[in-house]
């Protein structure tokens, strides 16, 4: 579809302009757009919103979507490890399960923009 086309152009770009960005600025822009998202879908449930059963349905995958974001937050700052009641200096961060996180991330941007946002029906 043409509209898939263009989110997948404009992704694309988007991903190259955030490569020239520091950690720090990406860091910043990651919290910035998640704390967005998260607002905008906390107004509309505050609000009531009715919405209609096509974007309805959407929500469940919005949910999913911002909680992935979330736990890619934590993931990113760090756990920190105890073995047998010690603790273990410093944070460490699951680098694989962020690939997974990140991944399923992506994927459910493409859905939603598939198939409720380029969809025609």
């Amino acid at each position: 579809m043409e509209g898939d086309k263009d989110f997948l152009e404009r992704s694309a770009r988007l991903i190259f302009e955030l490569r020239s960005r520091s950690y720090q600025d990406l860091l910043d822009w990651y919290e910035e757009m998640l704390d967005s998202f998260i607002s905008v879908q906390q107004t509309g449930a505050d609000a009531k919103i009715k919405f209609n059963s096509r974007w309805k349905d959407s929500e469940t995958l919005v949910n999913k979507l911002i909680l992935h974001l979330i736990a890619l937050k934590g993931l990113y700052r760090g756990t920190e490890i105890e073995l047998n009641g010690t603790s273990i200096k410093g944070k460490f961060r699951d680098i694989s399960s962020i690939y997974v996180l990140l991944r399923a991330v992506i994927e459910s941007l493409v859905i939603y923009n598939h198939i409720f946002i380029s969809s025609k029906n």
